[in-house]
């Protein structure tokens, strides 16, 4: 039985993900896809942004944030308002095939930036929603195990505070000596 109260209360605390290591996973990906695809890279940071972006203005709502991530495809396509798209959805519907992603979006139906300007739109190298690059931006960005681990996301987490914290540590407790119980409570409460 006490084990299981263990168990029962280790599971049922919230399990989010660091969003650095979130998009430096992202990263990964759309260099690997980047490598056959050269469009991918044209477009990396401003989508590894966009995913910053999304996961700090979720409001901590996994949905909404996978919602706002997944707009990103819209976007690249210079598509800005979807809720009429229904040639765009339809299209989604195929690309998608068995998998669960993306749902069609019922909270985040435009983009929140700012109107392009012709000039600007002109210039931009935007996707073909039929072209191979597109279809591999998709198979990236909607692949089910990332969309379920960006959802992991919407607390917009950070460990930087305690990375720096072990670093400054190892300064007064170096790895290389083997440390007293007492010394290494001392040491911490020294090093924080």
């Amino acid at each position: 039985k006490q084990w299981y109260q263990r168990r029962v209360a280790i599971t049922a605390g919230y399990h989010g993900y660091d969003v650095w290591h979130m998009a430096k996973s992202l990263r990964k990906k759309f260099t690997k896809a980047a490598k056959k695809h050269r469009k991918i890279a044209l477009w990396s940071e401003q989508l590894i942004n966009h995913f910053w972006w999304s996961c700090e203005n979720c409001k901590k709502d996994p949905e909404l944030l996978l919602e706002m991530f997944h707009s990103c495809l819209f976007h690249v396509l210079n598509i800005h308002r979807w809720d009429r798209k229904v040639v765009i959805h339809r299209k989604f519907v195929e690309l998608k095939g068995k998998r669960p992603y993306p749902k069609p979006p019922t909270i985040n139906l435009k983009c929140w930036h700012t109107t392009i300007s012709n000039g600007d739109a002109r210039t931009i190298k935007w996707f073909d929603v039929d072209a191979e690059d597109f279809k591999a931006l998709f198979k990236v960005i909607t692949g089910t195990k990332f969309s379920n681990d960006v959802k992991k996301c919407s607390e917009f987490l950070h460990t930087g505070a305690l990375e720096s914290l072990h670093s400054t540590k190892i300064k007064y407790l170096p790895k290389s000596t083997a440390y007293s119980m007492d010394t290494n409570i001392l040491m911490m409460m020294f090093a924080a």
